[in-house]
């Protein structure tokens, strides 16, 4: 598949029909004017709408450009909601993936989501999904989807695989350990080299459109004392960075204590 085919702001003539596959083609919000107001998500307050096509879009209220980084980032490499920008209201979207549309590529609910959500605690130090339950839609015949990456802007003051000595290595069956392999090295080519580099370039140049400041996770800020001024470079080093220690933790005991199923 082309480079460029996982660009989900690319323009379109017309708006995207329904259904259609949210993990390899992203949601085009099309006539914002025509989104329709229908409730509030409970406890927090913040805005549900729907499109012309009947889709679902909860409103992101926390580091929402960081979320969307991610989530195009991530496009290719494992199911995850798509995050979208109301130009009109100004607003930023998660959009709720439709199961039924997600092709079984993407693997069993069982191998693959456990693989998903230590990728996006361990790489991206997004903690938010544990147990299997939290800020993950389960559906039918074993599909899966993830949403709400607000702490992927803790990005550079939390680094897992540093801190917490690879638990998972002991935690998953072996069906999750090749899954795991699987989706690393996924996510390894899909950011490497200068590809990785200029899709993550041209992500960020259009959300400088959009309102609001550029993600936290390229923002100045201070580490353990330091004031940084993170680059794409640094951030792709950073990541690759995390995958290999993760992969070398994996490959280092190949009879660590890993169930059979």
């Amino acid at each position: 598949m082309r480079f460029d085919s996982f660009l989900p702001w690319k323009r379109r003539k017309k708006e995207e029909p329904s259904p259609h596959d949210p993990t390899t083609s992203s949601v085009y919000l099309g006539s914002t004017s025509k989104l329709k107001r229908t409730g509030k998500i409970p406890l927090y307050g913040r805005e549900v709408a729907q499109d012309v096509h009947g889709r679902f879009l909860y409103e992101i209220d926390r580091n929402p450009k960081d979320q969307m980084f991610l989530a195009r980032l991530l496009k290719s490499v494992m199911p995850v909601s798509d995050v979208v920008y109301d130009s009109v209201r100004e607003k930023y979207y998660s959009y709720k993936i439709p199961l039924d549309a997600v092709e079984s590529k993407w693997g069993n609910f069982g191998g693959h989501s456990y693989a998903d959500i230590l990728i996006l605690e361990y790489i991206f130090s997004d903690a938010d999904h544990g147990g299997g339950s939290h800020n993950i839609v389960k559906g039918k015949d074993n599909k899966h989807a993830l949403y709400d990456f607000e702490l992927f802007g803790t990005f550079w003051h939390y680094s897992p695989v540093d801190t917490r000595h690879l638990s998972f290595l002991n935690s998953g069956t072996k069906e999750e350990y090749d899954a795991l392999i699987q989706r690393l090295a996924s996510l390894k080519q899909h950011v490497s080299g200068e590809n990785g580099r200029s899709f993550m370039r041209s992500v960020l140049n259009n959300m400088a459109t959009m309102r609001g400041d550029a993600p936290h996770v390229f923002s100045k800020q201070t580490i353990r004392g330091v004031e940084i001024q993170p680059t794409v470079e640094m951030f792709q080093d950073e990541v690759l960075r995390r995958i290999d220690v993760m992969l070398a933790a994996l490959a280092y005991d190949q009879n660590a204590d890993i169930k059979n199923t």
